[in-house]
């Protein structure tokens, strides 16, 4: 029982480990000083008003990673900015995520979820933001690290990311193998010793 226990446990993890590491990532390429509308939609006449949330970085096993935005399907319930706004439509399905008067510090990883009723179900989609120089705009002060592209530093944190990834999907099932083959070895070692206490245990004969 407790094999088959961990053999379940072990497909679950596998079925939350592998769908991260796979997946496009949609770029978009904003100026300075603009608007610019990250999409996101979901159909809310097969699934109903549902809650949503907007994270920066990519999305993660639940919830968002660093909530910006979320909404509990008909309004917006809570917003880290009043740059940051749903106004393409929440109440018929559009979730898009829009900023306002961007920023170099804009730029980075952003993750959509869409709660959908039913296991692993959820709408999940991660969009690379490059927001670059708009004219007329003042160049920043130099702090040393501007040789380094904003965008070369989160190509460096999403590589980071998904070798953790791929070896928490290496290691964990390799742990979940070796629990289970420690309780076998219990379990079998517990029967050995009740067939010994059974065959040690001496007779008694009752003479009439």
């Amino acid at each position: 029982m407790n094999a088959l226990y961990s053999s379940i446990l072990l497909n679950q993890m596998l079925f939350h480990l592998v769908p991260v590491c796979e997946g496009s990532m949609q770029t978009l390429i904003g100026k300075t000083g603009e608007s610019v509308t990250l999409p996101c939609r979901y159909d809310i006449i097969a699934n109903g008003p549902t809650h949503m949330c907007w994270g920066r970085g990519e999305v993660p096993w639940s919830k968002c990673s660093n909530t910006i935005v979320s909404t509990d399907g008909e309004k917006v319930t809570f917003s880290e900015s009043d740059r940051y706004r749903l106004q393409s439509g929440v109440q018929e399905g559009d979730v898009s995520l829009t900023i306002i008067n961007v920023t170099e510090n804009d730029s980075g990883i952003y993750g959509c979820r869409v709660k959908i009723p039913g296991q692993f179900n959820d709408l999940k989609h991660n969009i690379y933001l490059n927001i670059v120089k708009g004219e007329g705009t003042t160049p920043p002060a130099d702090t040393g690290n501007s040789d380094v592209p904003v965008q070369a530093q989160d190509i460096s944190q999403t590589f980071n990311g998904n070798v953790i990834r791929i070896g928490a999907v290496i290691f964990i099932p390799g742990l979940i193998v070796i629990v289970i083959l420690v309780l076998r070895s219990r379990q079998q070692k517990q029967r050995r010793s009740v067939v010994q206490y059974d065959h040690s245990a001496p007779t008694v004969q009752i003479r009439n």
